[in-house]
């Protein structure tokens, strides 16, 4: 089983122990590090890693977070998105799009991303479909406006992935007997 933690810095009064030990911003608890403990991937976007370090350099904040877990993924808006793993650093830059809203991009990130993952895709492949889904969603108002307009969303795919289709798992072919 893989935990996934996504973390949100706009919840007001959450009900949520985790949540609530992680926001408002820049109020990070020592309970965070408690928490990380118990997660496999983490998804915070540069300025979140920053606050929770304590540490204004990005590159430092995401070097000593990556080390306390077994992948760290960080959203860079429009720079792209950035996974360590181990002493692995794989930066996946994002699609130049017309941006018109930027709400719901880290969200649309997070789908996108999860999407390959449980689907175990290589990491570089989960990245940069993160980066689409999240460079896709700012092309139109609103979270998640974009993606009603699949024909849209498909054209968009089919223009920026570098393999046209899904990775899948393929099935041996059944042998054939040679019996006589």
């Amino acid at each position: 089983m893989c935990r996934v933690c996504l973390l949100t810095s706009n919840v007001p009064d959450s009900r949520s122990p985790l949540i609530r030990t992680m926001t408002p911003l820049g109020q990070w608890g020592d309970s965070f590090f408690e928490i990380l403990t118990f997660v496999d991937v983490l998804m915070p976007n540069e300025r979140e890693v920053c606050e929770m370090m304590r540490e204004s350099d990005a590159d430092r904040a995401m070097r000593r977070l990556g080390k306390l877990m077994p992948l760290l993924v960080v959203k860079r808006g429009a720079r792209g998105a950035v996974a360590l793993r181990g002493d692995e650093r794989l930066d996946s830059p994002s699609p130049d799009v017309e941006t018109v809203d930027a709400i719901g991009a880290g969200d649309s990130f997070n789908a996108g991303f999860l999407h390959g993952f449980a689907r175990r895709w290589p990491l570089d492949r989960c990245l940069q479909f993160g980066n689409l889904t999240g460079a896709f969603s700012t092309t139109a108002a609103g979270g998640v406006q974009a993606f009603r307009d699949r024909d849209q969303l498909d054209k968009f795919l089919s223009e920026h992935l570098k393999l046209k289709t899904p990775a899948r798992r393929l099935e041996p072919k059944p042998r054939h007997s040679t019996a006589h």
